[in-house]
């Protein structure tokens, strides 16, 4: 959820959503396909849950749009302090 907390608190709001529907559409279908309900397939899915949260989250922080467009730059001072 640590991701998921950045994306809410940079108000990306439309991008925290959809990395939880994503998600949780994926945990769902590892349940539904699970030859056996037991306690493994939970884990399964929790695990699927978690993987596609951090990886859909990072990808947008990473993919430098919209609120997030510039936060991974280097500012000009520091840029320049390291010349």
């Amino acid at each position: 959820y640590p991701i998921n907390g950045a994306l809410m608190g940079f108000l990306d709001w439309r991008a925290a959503s959809a990395v939880m529907w994503l998600a949780q559409g994926t945990s769902a279908l590892v349940l539904f396909f699970s030859p056996r309900t037991d306690l493994a397939s939970l884990w399964r899915a929790l695990a699927a849950l978690f993987l596609v949260q951090c990886a859909a989250g990072a990808g947008r922080i990473l993919s430098n749009a919209g609120p997030w467009a510039g936060f991974l730059r280097r500012s000009p001072a520091a840029a320049a302090a390291d010349s």
